[in-house]
């Protein structure tokens, strides 16, 4: 019995073997990994940051105004980990205002709502009733792209409503297309 139990590896066996060859060959040695950074503490927004979303929101006297207070707010977490606040594109005294849900990585990456592939076949279904970006005013409820392509959350939507709402009454566009199922409801 005592033979088996000589002849069985042991659990450190494989450790004392690498920390051996560490000792004797510093190439070949074995580090471990570093942790992760420690993440940032982002707390769920809370009633306060709606309330503040709708203050600002409410004393944006132009579209302008409204763009700047946007890129200025930080009460909801979708910001931290967006490149780019897509909020605005096309023509800000149009009378068609074209409306999406969350800007897209192309979007996120140019700034800019409506951009790449989606942004080419917008700008073709455009052109096949004669009109341009010159010609729409495009925007996303939700300025900030979701981490990993995710679906806001009701709360992250609620913060965002004041925005897309004070957009349409300063825009006060004739006609409203709304692309998918967030700015459908």
């Amino acid at each position: 019995a005592q033979e088996a139990a000589r002849a069985r590896p042991q659990p450190d066996d494989g450790l004392a073997t690498r920390q051996g060859q560490a000792a004797s060959s510093p190439a070949r040695s074995l580090s471990r990994p570093s942790p992760p950074p420690p993440r940032a503490i982002v707390a769920v927004p809370d009633v306060e940051a709606v309330a503040e979303a709708r203050r600002i929101a409410a004393a944006a006297g132009t579209l302008g105004d409204l763009q700047a207070a946007i890129a200025d707010f930080g009460g909801c977490n979708l910001r931290n980990s967006a490149r780019s606040t897509v909020f605005l594109g096309g023509n800000t005294e149009a009378r068609i205002a074209i409306a999406a849900g969350v800007p897209s990585s192309d979007d996120d990456r140019d700034g800019l709502p409506f951009s790449g592939p989606a942004g080419v076949m917008l700008d073709k279904m455009l052109a096949g009733i004669e009109l341009g970006r010159k010609d729409v005013l495009l925007f996303n409820l939700i300025p900030w792209r979701p981490p990993g392509n995710r679906q806001p959350t009701p709360h992250e939507m609620e913060i965002c409503r004041p925005f897309g709402l004070r957009l349409l009454e300063l825009a006060k566009p004739r006609q409203l297309l709304t692309l998918g199922n967030m700015p459908a409801r």
